[in-house]
């Protein structure tokens, strides 16, 4: 195996997958200057990544960076390359419906082609329906998505767990940001959001059979608490059976690992988005040439269960992509906070009780797991703890974005540490906190219109709607580019 193309390839890749798809890639001796390398290595990175589609080449304009799912196909014309790079925009809701198409002079400059190959990719984008001229210019959807009628015409059903109703999803849920979000696009698109609970799932079904008369689309909130996903095939079976236009469901599953590809049913993977916010977070460390980090652990989050198993997902799938890192496990325990032992008999209660069907998930997908690692959990008691355990760690991540924020409030802009939030709630932000996790707004548009069925979704290997995950840098991150400091 060739170590050091490996090391350049990924290197390659994460420099790549800073780049919205479309975006030109520096050229082979620019990036071979820059790695330190000779450009037959660099060539040969590259040529890998081109036959896994993760970037694409147009004969005499240069490598771009395109969908990292390897969704793109071979093309033989500029203009059909150019309108597939769109293409995939549209569809990870980096361009929405209702949104002015960039200026063709923008993307001539952008793709580096003529005004012609961008306009005929225009008019490609046209013909399937993807964007529409109005005037003299081009926008994202067709003209009578873009001319909405006035009133909620259609509906999409949501069915929840028992208790939860729409205020709670808005106001609990982790993902409530996202849902607000989703509710706004479909209400715009002229679509009533009603919600039931899943108890009269079946009496809604014989309902909907009985009045011949079922809607446009089914959201299914219910974490992993509906039984088999083998339940969800047959319903949306049994719906999708009773009316001549197709019904679109669309899951939000936090039940486990499975793959699909069950017709107009799409699978929101909590799991997935957790795995998807790992691997950015390693493409950026690997980038930046970080090789520690410590994890703190907020131990009154250790009242769920599910809590610190999902953080040794993130370890172990870390590992994975990133071998040679160390991570620094820490639970901060005060006055206020259960203590470091209370903290280990819980954590390891949950592993023999309500954790045990995912603790052999990992175990399933990772090839082993050790409880004896919870031994290896250190403790501080406050930030100047922190700062007097770990001075030389470049980089503290926090599980739970309120203490990361505490964090920087205590600290200001003075640290000498990057600080990174992984908290799933984005509600709880911070305009100086560098997060790393999923984009809450475009995932509540591109539910909203999975709900919809007017564009297409792209989805993962394992058929889960791809939803990508990214650092969003903010000034907390700025330590991480003081060259100036001394750091492991």
């Amino acid at each position: 195996m060739n170590t050091n193309l490996d090391r350049i390839y990924h290197l390659v890749l994460a420099k790549a997958s800073e780049l919205a798809p479309g975006m030109p890639l520096a050229g082979v001796t620019a990036l071979a200057k820059e790695f330190g390398v000779s450009e037959r290595t660099i060539s040969r990175a590259v040529a890998r990544l081109r036959k896994e589609n993760r970037l694409l080449s147009i004969a005499g304009k240069g490598i771009f960076a395109c969908d990292p799912y390897g969704n793109q196909q071979r093309m033989k014309h500029a203009a059909d390359s150019v309108a597939e790079m769109i293409r995939v925009m549209i569809s990870a809701g980096e361009l929405k419906i209702g949104d002015p198409m960039p200026s063709i002079k923008y993307l001539t400059l952008q793709f580096k082609v003529s005004d012609r190959t961008v306009i005929d990719a225009y008019r490609i984008l046209s013909r399937k329906g993807f964007i529409c001229k109005v005037g003299k210019s081009f926008w994202v959807g067709e003209f009578h998505e873009l001319v909405r009628n006035q009133g909620l015409k259609r509906t999409v059903v949501m069915f929840t767990e028992p208790g939860r109703d729409l205020d709670y999803v808005f106001q609990h849920d982790s993902l409530a940001s996202a849902y607000r979000r989703m509710e706004a696009e479909l209400r715009h698109c002229g679509f009533m959001l009603k919600v039931l609970p899943v108890t009269e799932m079946n009496s809604s079904l014989e309902q909907w059979r009985s009045d011949k008369e079922v809607p446009d689309g089914v959201m299914l909130l219910l974490g992993g608490n509906i039984g088999p996903f083998s339940r969800i095939e047959a319903f949306a079976t049994y719906v999708q059976k009773y009316k001549p236009k197709p019904v679109r469901i669309v899951v939000d599953w936090n039940g486990g690992r499975l793959h699909t590809t069950i017709p107009r049913v799409h699978i929101l993977s909590r799991g997935n988005f957790r795995t998807s916010s790992t691997r950015a977070l390693a493409r950026y460390f690997l980038h930046h040439g970080v090789k520690s980090a410590v994890l703190i652990l907020n131990p009154r989050e250790t009242n769920d269960i599910d809590f610190f198993w999902r953080y040794k997902k993130f370890l172990l799938e870390f590992r994975e992509s990133h071998s040679n890192f160390n991570f620094i496990e820490c639970v901060f325990c005060d006055n206020n906070t259960p203590s470091r032992d209370e903290v280990i008999a819980r954590l390891q209660g949950s592993a023999a009780e309500g954790s045990k069907y995912y603790l052999e998930y990992l175990t399933e997908k990772y090839g082993g797991y050790d409880l004896g690692n919870l031994n290896a959990i250190q403790t501080v008691t406050s930030f100047d703890d922190m700062h007097r355990q770990f001075a030389q760690v470049r980089v503290w991540l926090f599980a739970d974005n309120g203490q990361a924020i505490q964090a920087l409030a205590g600290f200001g802009t003075a640290t000498r540490h990057a600080i990174i939030g992984l908290g799933d709630n984005s509600a709880i932000a911070h305009h100086a906190l560098t997060i790393c996790g999923v984009d809450h707004d475009r995932m509540g548009y591109l539910m909203a219109h999975a709900l919809i069925g007017d564009i297409p979704q792209q989805r993962t290997t394992r058929g889960l709607m791809k939803i990508d995950a990214e650092v969003m840098e903010r000034e907390s991150i700025l330590p991480l580019y003081d060259v100036h400091k001394t750091f492991q």
